[in-house]
């Protein structure tokens, strides 16, 4: 991770921003739509109060404009390094049937009490059918709302390059709401632990949500090699490497701890 205050200021105004011209876009579609429905309606001699589809645009507008901000959140975590690109977009995909749920609950919460202060009464229709329809709609929206986020993203990152370089390279790692940073040269090696890889540092052992690929690929610029498949190094942090009878070979490390590797990744340590 890199970059200086000013352009941290810089990328949270980028995405306000970003949201607002999003929210602008969303509120224009909502009040053509409204008005389509109404011409449509007139031409079919359909019976439909002047008010009814605008508040349905508005009702459901309203919710994504809302929610726009912590989508982006949440789909800019799910993106590498914390996510391999396949797991990142299939956690995009499940992520649209939450936010798809929440969205009917909001329109299900919001319109029948605007409803019934203009006089008429409203049901909301939970058959499969009108589900099936609402998260068609929904996966879209989401989608193309998460790409919108993404390109805001680009756009924050290319317009402050020089902020780009302007500090040395760290490794984030979330604990809870606390955030930690390390350099490089303060990890020693990183080891697969389940959901998560551990990371052996000159502060001890910590715990970091991500795929070990995804950490190796993050790394692998900072001298970082494979000796094993669940097992990465700091290159210029082993001393010493000894074969074993089996063929494969254990690494000695500066911290002075003894590491096994794999045979098929002996090469790696040249």
């Amino acid at each position: 991770m890199s970059g200086t205050s000013g352009s941290c200021a810089g990328t949270s105004r980028r995405r306000r921003l970003g949201w607002l011209v999003a929210t602008a876009v969303a509120l224009v579609i909502s009040a053509v739509n409204a008005a389509s429905t109404l011409h449509d309606a007139g031409g079919a001699g359909a019976r439909l109060d002047a008010w009814e589809p605008w508040v349905w645009e508005l009702s459901s507008s309203s919710f994504w404009i809302l929610v726009m901000p912590l989508l982006w959140s949440v789909a800019r975590w799910l993106r590498p390094p914390h996510l391999p690109w396949p797991g990142t977009a299939a956690a995009y995909l499940a992520l649209t049937l939450p936010v798809s749920a929440v969205h009917l609950l909001w329109m299900a919460a919001l319109r029948p009490p605007i409803y019934t202060l203009l006089g008429s009464h409203y049901t909301p229709d939970w058959s499969a059918t009108q589900l099936l329809y609402e998260y068609r709609k929904d996966l879209l929206v989401a989608l193309m709302l998460i790409g919108v986020g993404v390109l805001i993203d680009l756009w924050a990152a290319a317009a402050s390059p020089v902020a780009a370089i302007a500090l040395p390279w760290r490794l984030e790692v979330r604990d809870g709401s606390r955030r930690h940073w390390f350099t490089a040269t303060e990890i020693e090696r990183v080891e697969a632990a389940g959901n998560y890889v551990e990371l052996h540092t000159a502060r001890g052992p910590v715990l970091h949500r991500a795929t070990l690929a995804s950490v190796e690929a993050e790394l692998a610029i900072h001298g970082f090699v494979r000796i094993h498949r669940s097992r990465l190094v700091r290159r210029d942090a082993v001393t010493a490497v000894a074969g074993t009878p089996s063929g494969d070979f254990e690494a000695t490390l500066a911290g002075g701890a003894v590491v096994a590797g794999s045979r098929r990744f002996r090469a790696a340590l040249g």
